[in-house]
Formats: structure tokens, sequence, C-alpha cells
């Protein structure tokens, strides 16, 4: 079965949507206990809820893969009617200035980065795009967003637009609305 009910021109990814159900079907089922981040359950309920039982979402995908690096991690990637998204979720604070992200957990405590959650997301979004490509179908187009829940984030630029980023504004409206915001960029 394809993603779009048979329609040649879409991708087949049938394979992992799987049997109708009323909720996002979670890949593992539950957030490993020993992840400490707060800011990934919470999406992880979001999406578990908030999206149908066409889609299928994996958490904390591994990728080997990487141009830089021997190993990436996508925080979540969907799978489902309107194509496939990597998500970078981000939680506590977060600044930037003109060379480092900076990270602030909820204890204070302060991490510099050069790698930013936008090219996290981007990184991973070309390394599953073109895996899918070669081994499923050469139209699949993998698209990526980051989610910072606990802050509102306003630096548009065109690295990083707003359009693809999920802050606290979002946190009460319907996860599915920016899973579509995303599918329609």
């Amino acid at each position: 079965s394809s993603t779009s009910g048979g329609n040649p021109r879409e991708p087949r990814l049938g394979s992992l949507l799987g049997p109708t159900r009323l909720m996002a079907r979670m890949l593992p089922p539950e957030v490993a206990e020993d992840n400490p981040s707060a800011a990934e359950k919470r999406i992880f309920r979001k999406f578990e809820e908030g999206l149908s039982g066409e889609w299928t979402v994996l958490h904390s995908l591994g990728l080997a893969y990487h141009k830089r690096k021997r190993w990436a991690e996508a925080d979540f990637v969907l799978v489902g009617p309107r194509g496939v998204f990597v998500g970078e979720v981000k939680g506590g604070r977060i600044a930037r200035d003109n060379r480092h992200w900076i990270f602030i957990n909820r204890n204070g405590v302060r991490n510099k980065k050069r790698e930013g959650p936008y090219e996290q997301a981007g990184g991973c979004s070309a390394i599953l795009n073109k895996y899918l490509r070669e081994k499923i179908d050469d139209r699949v187009d993998v698209r990526w967003a980051v989610m910072f829940p606990d802050i509102e984030w306003d630096q548009d630029d065109p690295g990083a637009p707003l359009t693809l980023t999920y802050d606290a504004r979002d946190e009460q409206r319907p996860i599915k609305d920016f899973v579509d915001q995303i599918a329609d960029y």
C-alpha cells in the first residue's frame, strides 16, 4: 500500500504505517527511562495522542551515515500520509550568539555548541532522505523541524525558518497543525 491510497506518484511507505489505529504508533512504545529530557517526553505524548493511527513515530532513531559524525540521532521521525519528517527537540532555555548555540538546562548548567538544532535536524533529514531514496523510493522527500517547547523563539533566518520552529506558543494548538505546517512548507 502507499501513503496516499495507491497514487503511483506518491512514495510507498505502507509497511511503516501499519493498520488503522486511533493514535499514532510509537516506536519504541515509551520513552526510555534513562532519557533525562522532559521536553522529549512531552513531545512524545503530543505525537502519540495528537496524530492519528495513520502515523508511525520513531523516537531516538540512530543514524550511522552522517557526513561529519560516525553517529547521529534523530529525536523523532514521523512517517505518515503527509510525508516523512525529522523533529529535533531542545528543552530548557536556548540562546544563540554569532558563533555558538547556548543550551541552559533546568539546573542552570550552560552548554555551548557550534552545531545547532537546525543543523542537527537538517543533517538527520539528509541522511534519512538519502537512505530512503536508495532503499525504498527515489520520490521520498524527508523534511525537518525544530521544537523548543519550553521557550518562545523569534530568531528567523534562512537556516532557521520560524515556519519550521515549534515553540512554547504552539503548546496549546494541536500537534497535527504543526505537522501540516511542515508538510506545506
